[in-house]
């Protein structure tokens, strides 16, 4: 199923509800999220707002961003859009492109180095993206130094991996894939045909090619209660993860990834009603859901090794 048109709730549920990490970074003082959220019926409750100290932290948070992409791409960025343009190739084609980026996230490493996470996507002739919605959503990192007091490019991992094409249904976690290995953790939401995703794709940030060591991005959470229709025969259900990183059970070069499931789904009964169109279904009840689903480094890719991590059936 091909996942194209962006839906906020999901990512956003899923962020509310992921554990603490261990940070492979120290991230720019930000306001925090709550710490958890239900992944049933009932909506958050709107966040409180920002404090002075939370406003200030964000605008330092900004001012930090806004060095590191005149450092990368001088005045060519656009601080009044917070976009750049870069020439790239695209996976899967042949020569470069044009792009659009937009800064997402930014960190600094143990080591004194920065990054910094863009999304990029083709866009208008101009290329420029429009409202924050490009065409694509491709991950770009970079990866930078200080050298004699100015912030430098080391690296640029061009259009790694395609995301939601809006912007801000990305996330970027900075995290410890293992000690003195940090890593970046990318959640991204999607909706398709009424059934909502949130996806996590997991980097490591000293590689040389940066690539998604889940082979495919691991499902987070999922749902369909916004399009489910309670009278059809379709069972409405959301399940939302949170996750967090254990030690390995072998001498793997990467942290177990584990994942804590937990939602609800409706259970129907059909009921006749008078006339030709008569079938209809009702809730008979509303069952729990949860467990767990850890995955582990196998060599090559995370995959599965314990636990279960699908939706649930009709």
């Amino acid at each position: 199923m091909r996942l194209a048109v962006l839906f906020p709730s999901v990512l956003f549920a899923v962020l509310l509800a992921s554990c603490s990490e261990h940070k492979a970074a120290t991230p720019p003082a930000a306001a925090a999220p709550p710490a958890s959220a239900s992944a049933g019926r009932d909506a958050a409750p709107p966040p409180a707002p920002p404090t002075p100290a939370q406003r200030a932290a964000g605008a330092a948070l900004l001012q930090e961003r806004l060095v590191l992409m005149r450092a990368i791409f001088g005045q060519a960025y656009r601080p009044e859009t917070s976009q750049a343009t870069i020439e790239a190739g695209e996976p899967g084609r042949s020569g470069t492109r044009q792009y659009a980026l937009v800064p997402i996230a930014h960190a600094f490493l143990p080591d004194g180095d920065a990054v910094l996470v863009g999304v990029g996507g083709q866009t208008d002739e101009q290329g420029h993206a429009t409202d924050f919605l490009l065409d694509a959503g491709l991950l770009n990192v970079f990866i930078l130094r200080k050298v004699d007091g100015a912030w430098t490019e080391l690296r640029h991992h061009a259009n790694v991996s395609a995301l939601a094409h809006q912007p801000g249904m990305n996330k970027a976690v900075f995290v410890n894939l293992a000690p003195g290995k940090p890593g970046l953790a990318m959640l991204a939401g999607f909706n398709s045909q009424g059934e909502e995703r949130t996806l996590l794709s997991l980097f490591d940030l000293g590689a040389d090619t940066l690539r998604d060591l889940a082979g495919e991005p691991i499902h987070i959470a999922s749902g369909n209660r916004a399009g489910c229709n309670p009278s059809g025969p379709a069972s409405c259900f959301n399940i939302a993860g949170g996750w967090h990183f254990a030690a390995p059970a072998g001498a793997g070069p990467y942290n177990d990834l584990v994942l804590t499931l937990k939602g609800e789904q409706d259970i129907k009964q059909r009921r006749k009603t008078p006339g030709p169109d008569g079938d209809e279904y009702e809730t008979a009840a509303t069952r729990k859901l949860g467990g767990t689903a850890r995955y582990a480094w196998n060599g090559s890719v995370y995959a599965l090794a314990e636990g279960a991590n699908k939706e649930p059936q009709p």
